[in-house]
């Protein structure tokens, strides 16, 4: 009889420490609904529902280095790219001076054979030629210059664009497609954190990004999270996560 109790004594410790390991993972497993849409408004008022958006979420304290990492570098490639923007640019204004130039001339050319007798019209016809050669390559020259300017900016803007890092960033706790009507859902636990989107609508002949770095908090009560034009990362609103313009 006294071993019955000593072994119901054992059993009685073993089922209370038991339950006490168990109390505090089922209260740090407790998660809250978080949902959301992403979506924009246009000029016109209407509302534009995005689908098949990738939602991704972050820890914020996770995120930060990244962000921060980001910022550096982009800092430092776009100041090793000054010096080739500026001579560039200066580059690009010479040969549109030069082709303006040509263009007068090919244009006086003509006005001079035009307005000549008949026994100097050839030779004022092959000055016209001449000089439309010349208008020629200089046209040549001011679009390479062109392209090569245009291109070192593309690359510049990137540079310093969130989009450019936000499809690079690594460790979310979860992703989630919108559906069709841009409605995405998660189940997190409190915390702080950060939601990442990227999405892209075509407007006619142009194409429109969006991109969102949206902080948020998550505490006891269901949060509703809204990806919008008043929240993408360009607005610099209270609670985008700041990069470089």
């Amino acid at each position: 009889m006294k071993s019955s109790k000593i072994a119901l004594v054992v059993v009685l410790a073993c089922a209370s420490t038991a339950f006490a390991q168990q109390k505090p993972t089922t209260k740090a497993s407790r998660t809250v609904p978080v949902s959301g849409s992403t979506f924009v408004v246009t000029k016109g008022g209407n509302a534009i529902k995005l689908g098949l958006v990738t939602v991704s979420v972050y820890e914020e304290k996770g995120l930060n280095p990244q962000i921060e990492s980001a910022l550096e570098f982009s800092s430092i490639a776009s100041a090793a790219l000054k010096d080739k923007k500026e001579a560039l640019e200066i580059a690009f204004k010479e040969k549109k001076d030069l082709l303006s130039k040509s263009e007068s001339d090919l244009k006086a050319a003509i006005l001079k054979r035009d307005a000549s007798n008949p026994n100097e019209y050839h030779n004022n016809a092959w000055a016209v030629d001449k000089a439309f050669e010349r208008k020629s390559a200089a046209y040549d020259e001011y679009r390479a210059a062109e392209d090569a300017y245009k291109a070192v900016l593309q690359t510049m803007l990137a540079i310093v664009s969130a989009r450019t890092y936000t499809q690079k960033f690594s460790g979310a706790i979860d992703a989630q497609k919108t559906d069709a009507d841009g409605v995405f859902t998660f189940d997190l636990r409190p915390g702080e954190y950060v939601a990442s989107a990227v999405a892209s609508r075509r407007v006619g002949d142009l194409k429109e990004d969006y991109t969102w770095l949206v902080k948020f908090k998550v505490e006891k009560k269901p949060v509703r999270l809204l990806l919008s034009n008043d929240n993408m990362i360009e607005t610099e609103c209270e609670e985008c996560v700041k990069f470089m313009k």
